[in-house]
C-alpha cells in the first residue's frame, strides 16, 4: 500500500485494504521489488530482515527455496559474509535471489513479484519456475508482474494486460497460450516460445567468424579482473578483441564476472593484472572512461 486508489475498492479476503492497519498488511503480504536493496551486513542478516528474530536453520531453509544456498556456501565466510553498500560485491542476479530469499523467509499466504527473473540466469529461472509452482500447489496466492513470459507458460492461469495505466485484456491461461506470436507481439509482449530463437542462435554460431581485417578498437591481454579483500574474487579473462562495427554479447552464469568485465573495460575498476589497449595502445582506466560509456543495471548509480 504505497499509493491510495482514487475509486474503486481493494480487498484482502473479505476487508477492504483501507481498513487493514499497516502491520498486519505486511504481515498478510511478501513484496519482492524489482531492485533488492541491500545493507552493509551479512547475507544472513540481509536475508532475515524479512523476520526478525528468525534462526539461522530459517534463513538457510530460504535461501535453499531461492536457490542460493550453493552460492552463500562457496563463499569464505559462508553466511557471514559481508556484503558492500548498496550490495555492490554482489551480482544483480545474486541480490534479487536475496530478494526471493526475505520472500520465502517472511512466508505470508499473499506473493507478489516485479519482474523477479530480470537479473536471473537460465538456471536460475528454471529454479524460480519450480518454487512458484510449489507454492502454488501449497495454495499461495501469487502476483507476478512481468515481461518475460515464456517461464510462465504452463505456470499462470491468468494473464491480464495492461497498457497506459489500465487493464486493456484479461485471459484465462488456455486462452492467451493460443494467441499467435504476432498477436502477442502486437500488445508489446514478449515471445511465449523461445525455442525459434534458440534456433536461430544456433544457426549464427556455425556462420563464418567475422572479418579477421576489420580494425580492433579494444584488445585485452592477461587480463585478471575482480575485487581485492577477503570477500573479494579474481577471474582471469581470455584475451579479447572487440572490432570496429561489432555487437559482441557477453553471456555467462549469475556471478561469472560479466558486470566487473564490463565496468573493467570502462575503466571504473582497474584490473587486478594485465593490460586493456584502446586502438593498439594501453590504456590507462581515465582512456577508457573517456573512450565508452556504460549503462548499468541499477540506473540509481546513474542518477
Amino acid at each position: 500500500r504505497f499509493y491510495d486508489v482514487h475509486s474503486g475498492v481493494i480487498r484482502m479476503g473479505d476487508r477492504k485494504l483501507s481498513g487493514i492497519n499497516t502491520n498486519e498488511l505486511r504481515d498478510m503480504e511478501s513484496y519482492v521489488t524489482q531492485e533488492t536493496c541491500l545493507f552493509h551486513d551479512s547475507i544472513a542478516n540481509n536475508i532475515a530482515i524479512a523476520k526478525p528474530g528468525a534462526s539461522r536453520e530459517e534463513i538457510v531453509e530460504a535461501a535453499k527455496k531461492a536457490s542460493l544456498h550453493e552460492f552463500i556456501e562457496s563463499l569464505p565466510n559462508g553466511y557471514d559474509t559481508l556484503v558492500g553498500e548498496l550490495g555492490d560485491t554482489l551480482s544483480g542476479g545474486e541480490k534479487q535471489r536475496i530478494g526471493v530469499a526475505r520472500a520465502f523467509l517472511h512466508d505470508a499466504p499473499l506473493l507478489l513479484l516485479d519482474e523477479p527473473t530480470s537479473n536471473l540466469d537460465a538456471n536460475a529461472i528454471a529454479d524460480m519456475r519450480a518454487m512458484i509452482e510449489q507454492m502454488k500447489d501449497e495454495g499461495l496466492t501469487i502476483v507476478i508482474a512481468e515481461h518475460r513470459l515464456a517461464w510462465l507458460n504452463g505456470v499462470a492461469d491468468r494473464y491480464v494486460v495492461f497498457d497506459g495505466g489500465h487493464i486493456v485484456q484479461d485471459y484465462e491461461a488456455d486462452e492467451f497460450l493460443s494467441l499467435s506470436p504476432g498477436c502477442v507481439a502486437a500488445m508489446g509482449l514478449r515471445a511465449l516460445d523461445l525455442q525459434p530463437y534458440r534456433r536461430r542462435i544456433a544457426a549464427l554460431a556455425s556462420s563464418p567468424a567475422a572479418d579477421e581485417c576489420t580494425s580492433v578498437l579494444l584488445g585485452t591481454h592477461n587480463l585478471t579482473i575482480g575485487y581485492k579483500g577477503k570477500d573479494g574474487f579474481t577471474r582471469a579473462i581470455p584475451d579479447l578483441r572487440f572490432r570496429a562495427g561489432e555487437i559482441t554479447g557477453l553471456m555467462g552464469n549469475n556471478g561469472c564476472g560479466k558486470t566487473t568485465l564490463v565496468r573493467t573495460l570502462t575503466g571504473l575498476i582497474k584490473p587486478v593484472s594485465g593490460r586493456i589497449e584502446l586502438n593498439g595502445v594501453p590504456a590507462k582506466p581515465r582512456d577508457l572512461t573517456r573512450a565508452g560509456f556504460l549503462v548499468m543495471q541499477d540506473v540509481n548509480y546513474q542518477l
